[in-house]
């Protein structure tokens, strides 16, 4: 069933704001990408390729969820999941900076889902 598919997007957010527990790999490629990207360096380009393949993750994830009536039809998969990786790293910048309740920009993304 496609409500673990929901559940496990919903509960992504909140584990991938960078800390102690998070998901090192997650963090250290928005991370990569942020730092060299601005100098041409070869490894943004690999990071780069490493964040389209989960979006291509989660794409199927949506596309899955829309087949078995989850979430609306309307919505296109590759658009889905394009925002909530986007979503995702900015909610890495953000949870950076002093002062910003990351774990609170983390349930608004999780409760976007729902609205789906």
């Amino acid at each position: 069933s496609s409500h673990g598919a929901m559940e496990a997007l919903k509960r992504y957010p909140g584990l991938a704001i960078c800390r102690e527990e998070a998901p090192a790999k997650a963090c250290m490629l928005s991370k990569t990408l942020l730092e060299l990207q601005a100098h041409g360096h070869p490894l943004a380009k690999r990071a780069s390729a490493h964040l389209m393949g989960m979006e291509e993750q989660f794409a199927a994830l949506f596309a899955q969820m829309q087949n078995e009536g989850e979430i609306s039809a309307a919505h296109d998969p590759k658009s889905l999941a394009r925002r909530y990786q986007s979503d995702l790293l900015g909610l890495r910048v953000s949870a950076e900076r002093e002062g910003t309740d990351a774990h609170a920009i983390a349930r608004e993304i999780a409760e976007g889902l729902s609205r789906l």
